[in-house]
C-alpha cells in the first residue's frame, strides 16, 4: 500500500519530509482571521495540491475537524466520487460553542457523505452518532489513532514518580495532580510528583506547587522524542483532565507497561478499567489520585494473570501494528462497496 500524506504548515513550522512508511507532501498555509487558530487556515498552493492528490487517490482518509482544509478536502473527494474515511480524532464532539454551532451546518453534512467514519474510543462513536442528528448516519468503526513515535526505551523498574504529562490548561486539571502531592507529603509517602507540560494558563499552579510542597517538581515543555525515556522511568501516569477523548501520551503509557491513573471522564476510563491496565478515579478528586497512586506503588495491585491480561489487550487495541492491520480493513472495505 502506497500513503502521501498532505498537509499545511504555517510560516517556520514545516514538518519532516522524509519517513519509510508515507510520502510527505507539505504546503505553506496562512491564517484568513489572526485569532481563528487553525479555522481559517488555507492557501491556494494547499488547494490546488489537495485536488490533485484526491484525483489521484484510491481512498481519502481525512483528520476532519470544524476547520477550511478538512472541509474543503472531503468537499473534493465527494465531488470526484472517492472512497472517503473521515476521522475526528474528538475534535466534532467536543465543544459547542456558537462558533462551532455554526460551522457544523456546513460539516454535518459534509461528515454523513463519508463511506466509514473512525472513532477513537466506543465514547466517541455514540457522541459521533448523537451529533449527526436523526436521519442514517454513515458507518462508525473504533480504531485507536498511531503513536507519533514507536517506543524503544526499556522501562526502569524501581522509580517512586507519578507522571503528569500535559498541556497546562484549565481542562487538564493539573491542579488536582499538584494538591495529590501535597496530600502524599502530607502523610509521608515517598512518592514524587513530576509535572512536565507547555503552560497554556495553568503553569503558575505548577510553579506554586514546586515551590511550597516538597515532593511537586515541573520541569516545563520538553522536546516530544524524550517523552518516551520519561515515560520508561516512570512508577505511574497519571492524567486528571476533564472528558479526555483519547491521550497520546496516555496510550504510550499503556503501551509501555506503566500503570495508569485516569478520570472517570476519560473516554479510555472503561477500558482502563475492564482490563487491569490502572486505576479510575472519579473528577476533581485529588485525594483519590493520591490514594490511587500509592496504592499501585505501596502493593501488589494486580494479580499475574490480570497483568497477562493487560498486555494481551494493549497489543490488540494500542500497538502500532494492530491499528496499522486495522486501517487496511477499512481501506479495502470501503474499495470494495464502491
Amino acid at each position: 500500500m502506497e500513503v502521501t500524506l498532505l498537509a499545511g504548515h504555517l510560516p517556520g513550522d514545516a514538518p519532516p519530509q522524509t519517513s519509510p512508511l508515507y510520502q510527505m507532501i507539505a504546503k505553506p498555509v496562512r491564517r484568513i482571521i489572526k485569532a481563528s487558530g487553525f479555522t481559517t487556515c488555507i492557501s491556494l498552493a494547499i488547494l490546488v495540491e489537495t485536488f490533485r492528490q484526491v484525483r489521484k487517490a484510491d481512498v481519502v482518509h481525512i483528520s476532519f475537524a470544524r476547520e477550511l482544509i478538512p472541509l474543503t478536502s472531503a468537499l473534493f473527494t465527494i465531488a470526484l466520487r472517492k472512497p472517503l474515511v473521515i476521522q475526528p480524532h474528538g475534535m466534532l464532539t467536543s465543544r459547542t460553542s456558537r462558533l462551532h454551532r455554526l460551522v457544523d451546518v456546513f460539516a454535518r453534512p459534509v461528515f454523513k457523505r463519508a463511506d466509514t467514519v473512525i472513532a477513537l474510543t466506543d465514547v466517541e462513536k455514540d457522541q459521533l452518532q448523537a451529533w449527526a442528528g436523526n436521519t442514517t448516519p454513515p458507518l462508525i468503526k473504533v480504531c485507536g489513532n498511531p503513536l507519533p513515535y514507536e517506543s524503544n526505551e526499556e522501562r526502569a523498574l524501581g522509580s517512586r514518580n507519578a507522571v503528569f504529562i500535559a498541556r497546562l490548561e484549565s481542562r487538564k486539571r493539573v491542579c488536582d495532580f499538584v494538591e495529590a502531592g501535597r496530600i502524599a507529603y502530607a502523610n509521608g509517602w515517598d512518592e514524587l510528583y513530576e509535572i512536565i507540560g507547555p503552560d497554556q494558563g495553568d503553569g503558575p499552579v505548577a510553579e506554586l506547587g514546586m515551590r511550597t510542597i516538597p515532593n511537586v517538581t515541573y520541569a516545563g515543555s520538553v522536546p516530544a522524542q524524550k517523552i518516551d525515556k520519561i515515560l520508561a522511568n516512570a512508577a505511574v501516569f497519571v492524567l486528571t483532565s476533564e472528558n479526555e477523548p483519547w491521550g497520546n501520551v496516555l496510550v504510550s503509557a499503556l503501551v509501555k507497561g506503566v500503570p495508569v491513573v485516569v478520570t472517570r471522564s476519560a473516554a479510555l476510563a472503561s477500558e482502563i478499567e475492564d482490563n487491569c491496565l490502572g486505576i479510575v478515579v472519579q473528577d476533581q478528586r485529588p485525594e483519590e489520585v493520591a490514594m490511587a497512586v500509592h496504592k499501585i506503588l505501596s502493593s501488589e495491585w494486580r494479580q499475574s494473570e490480570e497483568e497477562d491480561l493487560a498486555r494481551r489487550f494493549v497489543s490488540a487495541r494500542f500497538k502500532q501494528s494492530s491499528i496499522q492491520m486495522r486501517l487496511s480493513t477499512i481501506y479495502k472495505e470501503v474499495r470494495q462497496a464502491e
